[in-house]
């Protein structure tokens, strides 16, 4: 999987960030409180949702602007197939939706369409695997 693209409508700090990724790794860096974690939360959130039963998280992320959208959209690219998911959290319930971009066509259900992607990715393994805070060298979990 490698990301392409990520949009923010409306999470945390961020009102309508775009972030394009390039080929190869990709180190999002920046002083304290500049939006590194909250950039890694929300790929997470695009990926697995964000209502796990802690209602802190999703706090923690509402828009600290006045906008009602809390969400945005990230493509990816999967074994060739480019894919957009979308994701809204409005007052703990989910709106989700996966685009196959190379179709125009929405893939249906998306929850079980991306767990056929992803069939071995959880949350854990996930952080685990893309993200290391800076000086200690251990993943974030």
């Amino acid at each position: 999987m490698r990301i392409k693209k990520l949009y923010l409508k409306r999470f945390g700090k961020f009102t309508e960030k775009t972030i394009e990724a390039s080929e190869g790794v990709n180190v999002i860096y920046g002083f304290n409180e500049s939006g590194k974690s909250t950039i890694a939360f929300f790929i997470k959130a695009m990926m697995f949702g964000l209502d796990d039963g802690n209602s802190r998280m999703y706090e923690k992320y509402l828009p600290w602007d006045e906008g009602n959208e809390y969400g945005g959209s990230m493509e990816f690219e999967h074994n060739g197939v480019n894919y957009r998911i979308t994701r809204f959290f409005y007052t703990r319930s989910e709106s989700l939706k996966l685009h196959n971009i190379d179709t125009g066509r929405e893939l249906v259900p998306a929850a079980r369409v991306l767990e056929d992607i992803f069939p071995a990715l959880d949350k854990k393994v996930y952080f685990n695997s893309y993200f290391c805070h800076e000086g200690t060298g251990r993943p974030e979990v």
